[in-house]
C-alpha cells in the first residue's frame, strides 16, 4: 500500500485556511500495472480519479486510432517570407492557442510537400512538444493554413467523431492521459503512438452529435467575433483616413533618419520624456502622433481614464498562491490571449485593498508593459474578476468614450505604431503608465459607439463559443460519472457503426 500526506498544515499556521490536507491509500497493483509512478500527488491528482471514472463507467473502451488517423509530419525546413500573396499563413504550436492568431508566412514555392503541413476545418491540434497537450481545434479562419511540427493532428474518421474527441483531449482524463506518457530529459515530447493508443469510450450516437455540434458552433462563435475584430479595426483605420492623410505605419527597422535639434527640444523636458533613443523619432510614428494631436477631435488616454494603472509587484507580503476554491484566478500577460485561458494559478490574500486593485474589471484595456511590449486586450465575459500579472498595464475608462472604441485604436496598427515607440529597455523592454497617458486618440463624432459596440459584440462571442466548449466537456465527464446506463436513459442506445 502507498500511503501520501499531500499538506499538513498546524491551526497556527495563517495559511492553514487556504491550504487542505490529504491522506489517500493506493493498491500496491496501481503501482506495478500502471505507470510506475512513485509520486503520491500522481494518485491523487483528478486526472487519476478522472481515468478511474473511464475505467468504471461500463462504457466499451477502443483506442483513438479507432476513431481517427493521427499524423505527425516530421520536421521540415521553412523558408519566410514577406509578401502573403506568395506564400501561405504559419502557426507555430503556441500561435495556433491564441483566440485571434497572427500568423508568420513561409513560401508556397519553396516548402516542400505543402500539402502534408497543412490542416483543415475539423483537425484537432495536439501540441507535442515542451508544452505538451494544448488541444486546439482547426475553424474556418485557419482552414489551409499550415502549422509547425511540433503538433500533432488528429483527424476524425467520421464527422461525428469531432466532438467526443475533443472533449475527451480537453477532459481531466484525456488531459492526464495525453501528459502521462511524455518524455525527454531536456525538452519533453509525446509521439502519434501515445495519442492513438489512448482509451476513449464509445458513446450513444445522440449524444456523440450534440458534443460535435456544440464543439462546431464554438468554432464558428470564434470566426464570428475576429471577423467583427476585423470590421472594427477597419472602421479605426476609415476614421484616421477621414481626418488626417495617415503615414505608412511598418515596423522600426535599422534605419537611418536626421531629426533637427527642434525636435528634440519639443519632446525633452516634457513628463517622462527624456528621450535620446533614436526609434522614438522615427518618422512615421512620429508624424502621426503629430498628426493625431493636431486635430481638434484629439484627446490623451489620461483624460479619457480615470486612472492607468501599473501594479509595482503582484506577490507581496500577504499575498500567496492557493486552492481554487479560496482565491482568484492569476493570469500572466501570455495567457490573456489564448483561446482557453489556463486558470491554474489561485491566488488569495486578506489584503482585499489589494486584490481588488489587481483584479480587472469589464471595459478595462490591458496593455502588456514587459517583454513582449504593447498587445492589447479587453476585458469583458471570460476573465472578468481574475487577477493579472504586474507586466501588464491597466486602463481604466472614465465612461466618456467607448472602451471598446480605445481597445480597437490602441489594437490597431497605428495604435501599435505609438506605443511602441515609447519602448525602452536594451535587455527587456518595457513600457511605463505614463507613456501611455501621453497617447493621444482621434475621437469619432459617436465617440467611438459604433466600433465600441462591434468589439463588445466580439468579446461576447468569445465567452458564448467558452461555455459552448464548456458545455460538451461537461457533458462527456458528466457521461463518465453516471456511468452507460444512466447515459442510455437520457440519450439512447443507439451506437453508430
Amino acid at each position: 500500500m502507498i500511503v501520501e500526506a499531500l499538506r499538513v498544515v498546524e491551526e497556527s499556521d495563517p495559511l492553514a485556511p487556504f491550504a487542505g490536507g490529504e491522506t489517500f491509500a493506493v493498491h500496491a497493483s496501481e503501482v506495478r500495472q500502471g505507470a510506475t509512478r512513485l509520486q503520491g500527488e500522481f494518485y491523487g491528482s483528478d486526472g487519476y480519479r478522472a481515468v478511474q471514472a473511464l475505467e468504471e463507467s461500463g462504457f466499451d473502451l477502443a483506442g483513438v486510432k479507432t476513431l481517427a488517423n493521427t499524423v505527425w509530419p516530421g520536421i521540415f525546413s521553412r523558408n519566410y517570407i514577406q509578401d502573403p500573396h506568395r506564400g501561405v499563413p504559419f502557426l507555430t504550436s503556441s500561435e495556433m492557442l491564441v483566440a485571434n492568431p497572427e500568423p508568420k508566412y513561409i513560401s508556397s514555392v519553396f516548402t516542400p510537400d505543402l500539402e502534408s503541413i497543412t490542416v483543415h476545418k475539423g483537425t484537432i491540434l495536439i501540441s507535442r512538444s515542451g508544452t505538451v497537450g494544448k488541444v486546439a481545434v482547426v475553424n474556418d479562419q485557419i482552414d489551409g493554413w499550415a502549422v509547425t511540427e511540433d503538433a500533432l493532428r488528429v483527424n476524425p474518421s467520421k464527422p461525428v467523431d469531432l466532438g467526443v474527441l475533443t472533449a475527451f483531449f480537453f477532459s481531466s482524463a484525456g488531459q492526464f492521459l495525453l501528459t502521462r506518457n511524455k518524455s525527454g530529459s531536456v525538452v519533453e515530447h509525446i509521439y502519434a503512438a501515445d495519442v492513438e493508443g489512448l482509451p476513449i469510450p464509445r458513446l450513444p450516437l445522440r449524444l456523440k452529435e450534440k458534443l460535435t455540434a456544440l464543439i462546431l458552433e464554438a468554432g464558428e462563435l470564434r470566426v464570428e467575433a475576429n471577423g467583427l475584430l476585423r470590421e472594427a479595426d477597419i472602421g479605426v483605420h476609415n476614421i484616421l483616413g477621414e481626418k488626417i492623410l495617415a503615414p505608412r505605419i511598418e515596423a522600426i527597422l535599422p534605419c537611418t533618419f536626421i531629426v533637427g535639434a527642434q525636435t528634440l527640444d519639443t519632446h525633452i523636458g516634457k513628463r517622462s520624456q527624456w528621450r535620446l533613443d533614436a526609434s522614438f523619432y522615427e518618422s512615421s510614428s512620429r508624424i502621426l502622433s503629430e498628426k493625431i494631436q493636431s486635430l481638434r477631435t484629439s484627446i490623451s488616454i489620461d483624460d479619457i481614464a480615470i486612472e492607468v494603472i501599473r501594479i509595482g509587484k503582484t506577490f507581496i507580503p500577504g499575498v500567496h498562491k492557493v486552492e481554487r476554491e479560496y482565491g482568484i484566478p492569476y493570469l500572466t500577460g501570455k495567457e490573456l490571449f489564448k483561446i482557453r485561458m489556463n486558470h491554474e494559478i489561485f491566488i488569495g490574500s486578506s489584503n482585499h485593498t489589494f486584490l481588488s486593485r489587481i483584479a480587472v474589471e469589464k471595459g478595462f484595456v490591458l496593455i502588456t508593459s514587459g517583454g513582449t511590449i504593447g498587445r492589447v486586450m479587453y476585458v469583458r465575459g471570460n476573465f472578468e474578476g481574475s487577477a493579472v500579472s504586474e507586466d501588464v498595464l491597466r486602463i481604466v475608462p472614465n465612461g466618456n468614450i467607448h472602451p471598446g472604441y480605445i481597445y480597437s485604436f490602441l489594437a490597431s496598427s497605428f495604435g501599435q505604431s505609438l506605443i511602441q515607440r515609447y519602448s525602452y529597455g536594451s535587455v527587456i523592454p518595457r513600457i511605463h503608465r505614463t507613456h501611455i497617458e501621453d497617447i493621444s486618440i482621434p475621437i469619432p463624432d459617436d465617440n467611438g459607439k459604433e466600433i465600441g459596440q462591434k468589439v463588445d459584440a466580439a468579446f461576447d462571442k468569445r465567452a458564448e463559443a467558452l461555455a459552448q466548449e464548456n458545455r460538451a466537456i461537461a457533458l462527456f465527464e458528466e457521461a463518465l460519472r453516471r456511468g452507460r446506463e444512466r447515459t442510455e436513459t437520457d440519450w439512447g442506445r443507439e451506437y453508430d457503426a
